[in-house]
């Protein structure tokens, strides 16, 4: 388990909020309180004893959605969001915890995702290419769009597809929450779900990103190779024919794909060739703003992640109150549906479906 590391209480405590405009609790509650300068300032008296560990603390702690802003933008070479993860993992041991953190861990037991009861019950097949459609697919989306994104796999691929059942989630929100041993057993049984799989595609960053950096710290050696869904179709397979000029869209770097991955360039690539010209943001690419769609902050203050993403997408409202009714595309359907909840006036949209209806030919949306 990682643990608090004093150096990075100190340095952050006396240091004059660097990260304070990169942090989405900070700016979604607006409260000071939540800026990673104050949080770590916290977690140091805590430490030295000043001050103890209570509900209110742990609110604090959880205010949090993993995004890790505060660390990869720090000027000082600190890591704030792991001595934070650390705190969170003490709250939780203890069970010094908010009660939407203990709900969250109660539907992964029940449900086997943190969001809730899921419809969809595909058959448990195997090949040696499978689709992880993420549990927020399966919860917000009806089975046939992932079987969309199965469909065009297979032909970019031209072998057999399989979906990955449901009921094997990441298990990222049991991290996020700080159930260690909770997740250390959800991450065995997904590996060895998934044992004979040479390759796992998968539809949302949060998912990837998860398996590809948390897995091997558990000390689970991977049998499959991770690629995220963009990655692994096939731009040559696109033949569409365009009639029209390219129609302006915003485009949303997700964290997971962007700053954690590298990946800035394809998704853009893709939209130019299905026909879309890509607005940027003021701050996009490894500058780009998280969502609060990660994490365990979209559940333990729902109204403050959404206020969060509502305020990003500002240039996007006012281009629509101009008349220009332009569209924003993300990556993944974590991102997707918390974007799309927050801002349900505007036009929200999942890139991977439309890369799949793209290779299938069939209709795109705005076209």
């Amino acid at each position: 388990m990682n643990s608090i590391d004093p150096n990075t209480a100190a340095t952050c405590r006396a240091c004059p909020k660097l990260c304070r405009h990169v942090c989405p609790p900070a700016l979604g509650e607006m409260r000071e309180t939540l800026t990673p300068t104050h949080k770590m300032n916290l977690v140091a008296l805590w430490q030295e004893g000043q001050i103890g560990l209570d509900q209110d603390l742990a609110e604090v702690f959880y205010a949090c959605n993993d995004c890790g802003a505060c660390t990869s933008r720090c000027q000082l070479k600190q890591n704030p969001a792991e001595s934070l993860y650390a705190a969170r993992a003490i709250a939780y041991q203890k069970q010094v915890i908010p009660q939407p953190v203990k709900d969250v861990v109660e539907r992964h037991h029940t449900h086997g995702n943190p969001f809730g009861p899921i419809e969809a019950d595909p058959p448990h097949e195997q090949a040696n290419i499978q689709i992880l459609a993420g549990c927020s697919m399966w919860y917000h989306q009806p089975e046939e769009e992932v079987e969309t994104l199965r469909q065009a796999l297979q032909q970019s691929h031209t072998q057999p597809v399989k979906v990955c059942h449901p009921e094997h989630c990441c298990g990222a929100a049991l991290h996020a929450a700080g159930a260690l041993d909770d997740h250390r057993n959800h991450a065995n049984l997904f590996v060895h779900h998934h044992r004979h799989v040479t390759s796992l595609v998968v539809a949302d960053p949060h998912c990837a990103h998860h398996i590809r950096s948390v897995y091997p710290k558990l000390g689970l050696n991977l049998p499959f190779q991770v690629i995220h869904y963009l990655q692994a179709m096939e731009r040559s397979n696109l033949s569409r024919k365009h009639k029209t000029r390219p129609t302006p869209v915003f485009y949303l770097d997700p964290s997971p794909l962007g700053r954690h991955s590298g990946v800035f360039l394809l998704p853009r690539h893709w939209l130019k060739d299905l026909n879309y010209e890509v607005l940027e943001f003021v701050s996009s690419h490894n500058q780009a703003l998280d969502t609060a769609a990660g994490g365990i902050y979209r559940w333990t203050s729902p109204e403050g992640a959404l206020r969060h993403a509502h305020q990003l997408l500002m240039p996007l409202r006012q281009s629509s109150e101009n008349g220009e009714n332009v569209a924003l595309i993300t990556v993944g359907e974590s991102e997707r549906s918390h974007i799309e909840e927050a801002n349900p006036d505007l036009k929200i949209f999942d890139l991977n479906n439309w890369i799949a209806k793209g290779l299938l030919n069939l209709p795109l949306p705005l076209e």
